[in-house]
């Protein structure tokens, strides 16, 4: 989407601007949940006896939420 949203900038300064923070809050907000998932993964395959993995799912959970929730 940022792909597409680049490409499509204008030459007007203000448009422009709205594209740049458009992308750079898509790339936040997926950042965000990326990061705990691969954490999630990597905690479950490092210490499985444990459920710490449980809890960065549960934290991830909620941010898929608020991700959704800030997009519409």
């Amino acid at each position: 989407m940022s792909y597409y949203l680049k490409g499509s900038k204008t030459g007007l300064r203000q448009t422009s601007r709205l594209i740049d923070r458009m992308i750079l809050y898509i790339l936040a907000t997926g950042m965000v949940t990326s990061v705990t998932a691969l954490l999630a993964g990597i905690t479950f395959c490092a210490i499985p006896n444990t459920f710490i993995w449980l809890v960065l799912c549960i934290l991830e959970a909620g941010l898929y939420a608020n991700s959704l929730l800030a997009a519409g």
